[in-house]
């Protein structure tokens, strides 16, 4: 991904959760910010502002793996920050 990519992107997430620094490695699904209904607004977002559509196959859960991230806080430390 290219830098106007990720800082597009970035700031679209920011608008969302300001009061995390979201980082390039950050698992969203992982940290509790994403439900089913904000998936699709960055879907959106995705597909209008890079010119792209995004097929239903790669809407499948396998598409968004979560990691362990054990150095990352949860959402009840984001949230208490």
């Amino acid at each position: 991904m290219n830098d106007d990519t990720q800082e597009k992107i970035t700031k679209y997430l920011a608008k969302f959760f300001p009061a995390h620094e979201i980082a390039e490695d950050d698992d969203i699904f992982k940290l509790g910010f994403v439900n089913s209904m904000f998936a699709i607004q960055l879907v959106n977002f995705v597909e209008h502002e890079f010119a792209i559509e995004i097929d239903n196959e790669d809407m499948e859960l396998d598409n968004f793996p979560v990691h362990p991230c054990p150095d990352q806080p949860g959402p009840a430390q984001v949230a208490a920050a």
